[in-house]
This record gives C-alpha cells, structure tokens and sequence, in this order.
C-alpha cells in the first residue's frame, strides 16, 4: 500500500492543475523575458548547439562546425532558432514536475533527469536535422515540423508517467 504521503488522492486534481499552471506561466514568462540576453543565448550556444555539433561529428563523414547559434557543414546548414531548442517544453515538465506531490529531494531528482533526458533528446533531434538537410530536403522538413517535434513531445510524456508511476497508488 501507498502511504498518504506519496498518494494522488492525498492532493487533489484540481490542486496539482492549479499548481501546474502556476508554475508553467512563472517559467516560461521567465524565459520569454531572459530568452533575447546575452546569457541566455550562450546558454543555448554551450547546451543545445554546440553538443548537437559533437554528435553530428560523431556519426557524421564531414566535420560540422557550430558558431553561436547555428549547425554548418560543407553540405547545409541550420539555425537554432528561439523554440527550436526545446527549452519550453523542458520548462512545462519541470512545472510538471514541481507541482506533483513529493518531497524537495524528489522534486529536484526529477527535474534534473528531465533537464538531461530532454537536452539529450533535443541535441540527437538536431544532429539528425543536420544530417537530413544534406541527405534530403524533404525528410528535414517532415523532421523538422512533424517527426523531431512529435518524438520529443512522447519522450516528454513518457518521462512524466514513468516519474509519476511510483506515487500514484497501486491498483489490485
């Protein structure tokens, strides 16, 4: 048996929704004010580009070079722009995160292996992009508007009912 402590019915649904809301404006209105600075650009430039650039070289025949916010080889090119990051929806399931029931610890255990789970995920998601604007321009746009967007979305809802499944109570 659950105890009351780790138990969905020891919050209500409304309550966690009301968080989950609460939340998600703070983080994503704090991003969209800090998304244009400096910082914040570096930030995509040390975290999301230039990885996604390792990866590329990693299983890539041409070398890709990465200057601030953008993905070259000899072959194509792209640019990381604002929302192509992945930081939004890193910044929902941390809200997702923070409002379910737990302890600090649990929370912060969370949040960090959603930050790693989905940067990871989002870097491959570009690297990929990469290498299909050299090979076909027509599987970067399905890529690119449908198939990377959609695959981080699941990954994203997985990690979210694999995080939750210890709390909810178990079922006979």
């Amino acid at each position: 048996m659950v105890s009351a402590r780790w138990s969905f019915a020891a919050k209500p649904a409304r309550v966690i929704a009301l968080r989950f809301v609460v939340f998600s404006l703070i983080l994503l209105v704090g991003w969209a004010c800090a998304r244009q600075t400096a910082p914040a650009r570096e930030l995509v430039s040390y975290t999301v580009v230039m990885p996604a650039g390792w990866l590329s070289n990693l299983v890539g025949d041409r070398p890709t070079l990465t200057t601030g916010d953008s993905l070259s080889t000899s072959r194509g090119a792209i640019l990381v722009r604002p929302g192509c990051e992945g930081i939004e929806l890193m910044l929902l399931v941390c809200a997702a995160v923070l409002a379910w029931p737990g302890s600090v610890r649990r929370r912060l255990i969370g949040i960090v292996a959603a930050v790693i789970l989905l940067t990871t995920a989002n870097d491959l998601r570009l690297a990929v992009l990469l290498k299909a604007i050299e090979v076909d321009r027509a599987a970067f746009e399905w890529l690119h508007s449908v198939g990377g967007p959609l695959l981080l979305v699941a990954i994203a809802a997985g990690f979210l009912m694999f995080w939750t499944r210890p709390i909810c109570p178990e079922t006979p």
